[in-house]
């Protein structure tokens, strides 16, 4: 059917618990409307539904809301105020005139609450109101019924509200209970608070009620003024760290290489010149690379460099700095390296990885490499001797037929002043 849509969208436990809390309010309705004050007029019925749609519709939230917010609700003032002077008649058809506005209301986002959630929040009422109105017996003195129904509506409210918002939302019950009854606390406190105040109000003298009523006017007005304050400072925020964010994915692509993505000329030079320093340089250069570009093309060739890339971030990001220097020279800052065997194991396994490397549709096109590494001596604070040594085993590994790699031996200490 049209519109079953949304019932269908909730979890099975948040289907059941609304169907579960909707029958409940039905089979209590005729309880409602047979107990407090049944002797009412209609038009005073009609009066306070219209009048607690028309708090409703004054008192709408301007600003973004998330699914569950701390909110206040002026609307449940007036109906715990009608529960605890005129009973569960008077406070069912206050209820329902809020209730109704609510669902009749757009919401900031310019579309009416989904069915679904209007049908709840008009069917939690009902057994909110009777079982505040059946607690107030627990209250010793009389004049204290007001101050046990508030608390009881405050309880039942948010175990009523908050599981279904929290099965709806797939959170546990128990952090929802804890938002609804605890973090809405103080605020439910002053509903509460208000609502007593307008019915010892009404038992003192109606014309008092003026008083309650300017008193909700302006604690609506402070609050809607609060929440606009708080919506510049939050998008201020938000503006804040996207900035912060885009300035740091900036500055992040300022130090990669655009084809390979591994770092670039400067931030090889920013970590060259890292205290500590790193322990080993290598440095690898494609053999014949011009060729490559000659026989197969530019985009063959840049996907040969985004592959040989690939290579070095698997073999090395985990303990190495790679970086693109430009053309087909690339270089490794090695963090640690005990001693030149290991890091001709590890140089070499680089280059045969790099002559292992087949590219599908161009079988003949086999790249290879020249490699030099060096180590740094236990003397040099910065790694850039030891780059030159890799750069001049490099020289060597080109002149001596390519394809292969050599390590660079340890260069002899300088002298110490006399």
């Amino acid at each position: 059917m049209l519109g079953l849509q949304a019932f269908r969208s909730l979890p099975t436990p948040a289907r059941l618990w609304w169907l579960s809390v909707v029958l409940l309010s039905v089979a209590l309705v005729p309880a409602c409307l047979s107990q407090g004050e049944v002797g009412l007029p209609i038009g005073v019925l009609v009066l306070a539904a219209l009048l607690n749609a028309g708090v409703v519709v004054a008192t709408k939230p301007r600003h973004r809301q998330a699914s569950f917010v701390v909110s206040f609700d002026y609307g449940g003032i007036a109906t715990v105020a009608m529960l605890a002077a005129f009973g569960p008649q008077a406070a069912l058809c206050t209820f329902v005139g809020e209730k109704v506005a609510r669902a009749l209301t757009p919401e900031v986002s310019g579309r009416r609450p989904a069915w679904v959630r209007a049908v709840y929040n008009l069917a939690w009422g009902c057994p909110c109101i009777l079982f505040s109105w059946w607690t107030r017996g627990l209250a010793p003195d009389v004049r204290l019924e007001p101050a046990v129904i508030a608390i009881a509506w405050w309880l039942s409210n948010g175990v009523l509200v908050g599981t279904m918002v929290a099965l709806a939302g797939r959170r546990s019950p128990r952090e929802a209970l804890r938002v609804a009854v605890v973090e809405e606390g103080w605020l439910r406190l002053q509903e509460g608070a208000l609502s007593v105040l307008a019915v010892v109000a009404w038992w003192t003298h109606p014309l008092l009620l003026i008083v309650v009523v300017l008193l909700v006017t302006g604690h609506a007005m402070t609050g809607r003024r609060l929440f606009g304050e708080y919506e510049r400072s939050a998008a201020a925020s938000e503006q804040a760290l996207a900035e912060r964010r885009r300035a740091e994915v900036e500055a992040e692509q300022a130090r990669l290489d655009p084809l390979t993505r591994l770092a670039n000329r400067r931030a090889y030079q920013e970590a060259v010149d890292e205290q500590p320093a790193p322990a080993a340089a290598l440095v690898m250069d494609l053999d014949h690379f011009k060729r490559v570009n000659d026989t197969f093309g530019h985009d063959v060739g840049d996907r040969v460099l985004v592959e040989v890339a690939g290579v070095l971030r698997r073999t090395l990001e985990p303990i190495a700095l790679c970086s693109r220097l430009g053309g087909e020279e690339f270089c490794a800052l090695i963090a640690q390296c005990p001693d030149d065997e290991e890091l001709f194991r590890i140089a070499d396994y680089v280059r045969r990885a790099v002559s292992d490397l087949r590219f599908e549709g161009y079988p003949t096109l086999q790249p290879t490499a020249s490699v030099g590494a060096a180590r740094r001596l236990a003397h040099e604070l910065t790694v850039h001797n030891a780059v030159s040594r890799a750069d001049q085993a490099l020289y060597a590994a080109k002149r001596e037929g390519r394809n292969r790699t050599i390590i660079a031996p340890k260069a002899t200490p300088l002298p110490r002043a006399s």
